[in-house]
């Protein structure tokens, strides 16, 4: 080969090279730089989502992120009730995350139950290097282990601010993360993409009907949103997100999903048909009757684009914002 072919050659290989650096870049941003950018993008909000299995509302659940000085914290909390055989299970589920204002974990706390003997999970990230995590029942003897980490890491609450802060999701575009899971108590690499995108009639108001004795829907709006999924699954649960990162609908463990409503809605329609169930079975309990649950929200169909260009329909339940 010629001296101008081998230049002409070396020239192709490094322009090759540039551009394969640009595209991992596009797809797999720095973890610490998306971050720190999704912390200064996020505003203070609060999201509320009533909790479905089979058709049927079985709890309440609510998401709140909020900023202090120096940092942000985000809240969320679960309440469900499912029968187990002819007895009603009661599980609250309740988690704080603290962050700097870049979004880097400093502490996390998960409380199972409300009562004195509620098992509590309690990570504190010693610098770079480790995760310090307490757990305890009730006022027993705390067990303590150290997880070791190399990176910062993130709970699956912030993935979908870090997707989907800064910039807009695209179709097939993947996200790749260090994430510990609290629950499984797992610390791993999350490679996340972004699988389809939607609409979806989100009613952001509600008013009582005081006919029917419930709240009714009194406004609907359009959330654009986008199907976030971890191929082959692992710690991340399938859910829809919108352009702020807040769940529109979440697929979780155990056939449970949560969509997204007014408060009125998800919490105070549950609520009562929650104590009436309770009444109905207090005086007609008998051995082998089925226990009823709440009726489901009101359905929607979003219309889905995958990034083959195909489109599907699928139903969803309706979802709200406050």
């Amino acid at each position: 080969m010629s001296r101008r072919g081998i230049l002409a050659a070396v020239v192709l290989l490094l322009w090759v090279a540039g551009i394969a650096a640009l595209a991992h870049r596009e797809l797999f941003q720095g973890q610490a730089e998306r971050l720190a950018l999704a912390g200064r993008l996020l505003d203070p909000d609060a999201e509320f989502y009533a909790v479905m299995r089979h058709g049927q509302q079985v709890g309440f659940a609510s998401s709140t992120a909020d900023t202090v000085p120096g940092g942000i914290v985000l809240t969320d909390l679960s309440v469900t009730e499912l029968p187990v055989g002819h007895v009603v299970r009661r599980q609250d589920v309740h988690t704080t995350i603290r962050l700097t204002r870049t979004m880097a974990l400093t502490e996390f706390t998960r409380r199972y139950g409300m009562d004195t003997n509620a098992l509590v999970v309690h990570g504190v990230v010693q610098g770079d290097s480790a995760i310090t995590i307490e757990t305890r029942v009730g006022s027993r003897r705390p067990h303590r282990q150290t997880v070791r980490i190399t990176t910062p890491v993130l709970l699956p609450t912030e993935v979908p601010y870090a997707i989907a802060l800064g910039s807009t999701p695209k179709l097939g575009q993947s996200y790749r993360f260090t994430v510990f899971d609290p629950v499984r108590f797992k610390l791993g690499e999350a490679t996340v993409r972004v699988a389809a995108e939607s609409l979806f009639v989100v009613s952001d108001s509600a008013a009582f009907d005081s006919t029917a004795g419930r709240w009714v829907s009194a406004h609907d709006t359009t959330v654009h949103a986008w199907r976030i999924e971890e191929p082959g699954g692992g710690m991340l649960d399938a859910s829809w997100i919108d352009n702020s990162g807040r769940l529109v609908n979440t697929e979780r463990p155990g056939g449970l999903a949560m969509h997204r409503m007014a408060y009125e809605l998800a919490f105070e329609n549950w609520k009562t048909e929650s104590r009436r169930q309770q009444q109905h079975a207090v005086e007609s309990a008998r051995p082998g009757r089925p226990l009823r649950t709440a009726a489901p929200p009101a359905r929607s169909t979003p219309r889905m684009n995958r990034p083959d260009g195909a489109e599907r329909t699928t139903p969803h339940t309706r979802a709200s914002r406050p």
